[in-house]
């Protein structure tokens, strides 16, 4: 990898940390103040259930099965 792969890959990496700090944060928040009666876990396993039914490719389609548990939140 040269060195700007690895500053890519790691810029990615730190702004996915972000994104799944603020939604940890604020998803709750937001939820309440919109009225929405769904949890977050909720939210997430809906979302789960649509990715795996609408994944066009097989091989990450297997890879997710794979990986998914249903503990995951």
């Amino acid at each position: 990898m040269t060195s700007g792969e690895t500053t890519a890959v790691s810029y990615d990496w730190s702004d996915e940390n972000f994104h799944v700090r603020w939604g940890k944060k604020w998803t709750p928040v937001l939820l309440e103040t919109y009225g929405y009666n769904e949890t977050p876990a909720e939210i997430a396993a809906r979302t789960e259930a649509w990715l795996m039914e609408n994944t066009p490719v097989k091989m990450q389609q297997q890879m997710a099965e794979d990986a998914y548990t249903p503990d995951d939140t």
